[in-house]
C-alpha cells in the first residue's frame, strides 16, 4: 500500500473523512511511519546482509571500539577480515560473560573473536592489533522515511494495513479534548500488538544478543 492509501485507510477507522480533518496529513503520515519503525523493531522484520553503509566498518589497529549505523538495532553476526588475511567468525556476548569466563579479556593480544554490542556501538575483542573490516548483519529499522504519496514501506505488503492500528492509538492519545478517546485507543493498540507484538526492553534485547550459541571460544 502507499503512504497516500494508509492514510485513506486511517481516516475511515478514524471516522475523519471529512475536511476540515481532526488530524492532519502530517500527523497521520508520522504516526505511519512511527508504525513502521515500531513493527519492524518488535517483530524483527527487516533484516540486513549486504547494504555496505550498515554492514561494513573500517578497523584500526589498536582501536576496539566501533559506531554503527543508526538503523542497526540488533547484530546477530560478525566478522572481522584483516587486511591481507581470512574472515574470522566473531561469537556475539556481553561484558558480564567475557568478565566470568574470560578474565583479560580488556587487555588480550590475541586474534579477535568476540562481538559485544552496545546501544550505539560495538566493542571487537580482544582489541585488533591490525586494519582490516568489520562485517556485521542483523535486524534494522527502516532507513527513509516516508512522504510522498506513492511511498510505500519497506516492510512486506502482508504487514501494510496492520500499521494503521498504531496510527489510530497514536491518533485517539492526542491530548486533545475533541478526539481523545482512551477505549478506542486501547483497542488499537491491542491490535497492532497482536500482529507485531510488544516492544522488547533494552534489556531483553541485550540478553538475546548475548544469549545466543557460541562456537570456538578459548580461555585465557
Amino acid at each position: 500500500m502507499t503512504l497516500e492509501e494508509l492514510r485513506a485507510r486511517f481516516r475511515t477507522d478514524a471516522d475523519d473523512a471529512i475536511v476540515p480533518y481532526l488530524f492532519s496529513d502530517a500527523e497521520v503520515d508520522a504516526w505511519l511511519n512511527e508504525a513502521q519503525a515500531e513493527a519492524a523493531l518488535r517483530a524483527r522484520l527487516i533484516y540486513e546482509d549486504s547494504n555496505a553503509d550498515v554492514c561494513l566498518i573500517d578497523v584500526v589497529a589498536n582501536t576496539a571500539t566501533y559506531e554503527t549505523h543508526p538503523s542497526l538495532f540488533e547484530v546477530t553476526k560478525a566478522t572481522f577480515t584483516p587486511d591481507g588475511g581470512e574472515a574470522i567468525e566473531l561469537y556475539i556476548t556481553d561484558r558480564v560473560q567475557l568478565d566470568r569466563e574470560m578474565p583479560g579479556w580488556r587487555t588480550s593480544t590475541e586474534d579477535p573473536e568476540a562481538l559485544i554490542q552496545d546501544d550505539t556501538k560495538v566493542r571487537i575483542v580482544p582489541v585488533p592489533t591490525v586494519e582490516g573490516v568489520l562485517t556485521v548483519e542483523g535486524y534494522r529499522l527502516p532507513m527513509v522515511q516516508m512522504t510522498g504519496d506513492s511511498d510505500t514501506p519497506e516492510i512486506a505488503s502482508i504487514h501494510h494495513l496492520h500499521l494503521v492500528f498504531w496510527a489510530l492509538h497514536c491518533a485517539f492519545t492526542k491530548p486533545d479534548s475533541e478526539t481523545v478517546d482512551k477505549d478506542k485507543a486501547a483497542v488499537a493498540e491491542a491490535a497492532f500488538i497482536r500482529n507485531f507484538g510488544r516492544r522488547p526492553d533494552a534489556e531483553t534485547r541485550k540478553e538475546t544478543q548475548a544469549n545466543r550459541p557460541q562456537h570456538n571460544q578459548s580461555h585465557w
